[in-house]
């Protein structure tokens, strides 16, 4: 499946605001806050602060979020703001019934390195964030080196300058296995983006 980190705030009524991934280290859930006032605000950094000896890592991949009476938030219908790097908010003024659920949030810390079943490709670095950013797509990746296979099951994503995992940049960012990876400038508190390299996993 997708893995997906870190796009942007979404809101949404009823949908997911990112693509799942086989996760295989998710945090306890966390509810810190209640709707008895304006919202029910599960932000990730307040979390990350009130409880600095989980030590939740820098850039989740994914977030799970469920009413604390065990509802998926999709099937509790309610209009809400997610992300995994956000975390989650309800805002009772944007209900039908001006009153939000309670919720609870995890999130997911994967491994470092994906789990590669097959054999990994070498490092590719095609771009550097001059521009607009840094793109590492698989499309313009495929055509410069035909030898990576059509359907990739993994992507590994580094930093060029010492070889640590890209979540460690804590930049904001784009990455799936059939999409590759890119990191646009403009969306960064410094406005640039790290240079980064990627290897993908062939069947």
């Amino acid at each position: 499946m997708k893995t997906v980190a870190v796009l942007v705030l979404a809101v949404v009524a009823g949908s997911h605001a990112v693509e799942g991934s086989n996760c295989n280290q998710w945090t306890k859930f966390y509810s810190r806050d209640q709707p008895t006032a304006t919202a029910d605000y599960e932000a990730l950094y307040e979390i990350r602060h009130e409880h600095s000896r989980d030590n939740i890592c820098a850039v989740p991949s994914d977030i799970d979020v469920e009413t604390l009476k065990g509802v998926y938030y999709r099937d509790a219908g309610e209009v809400v703001k997610i992300g995994p790097t956000f975390g989650f908010a309800c805002f009772n003024k944007e209900q039908p019934d001006g009153k939000c659920l309670d919720y609870k949030v995890r999130f997911c810390c994967m491994e470092k390195t994906p789990k590669c079943t097959g054999k990994w490709t070498q490092f590719y670095n095609r771009d550097s964030p001059s521009y607009s950013g840094d793109w590492e797509t698989f499309t313009e990746l495929r055509q410069a080196y035909s030898s990576i296979c059509a359907k990739p099951s993994a992507i590994d994503v580094r930093l060029v300058k010492n070889n640590a995992d890209y979540r460690t940049a804590n930049e904001v960012v784009s990455v799936a296995p059939s999409k590759g990876f890119w990191c646009q400038n403009k969306l960064q508190k410094d406005k640039y983006c790290e240079d980064y390299k990627v290897r993908f996993c062939c069947p």
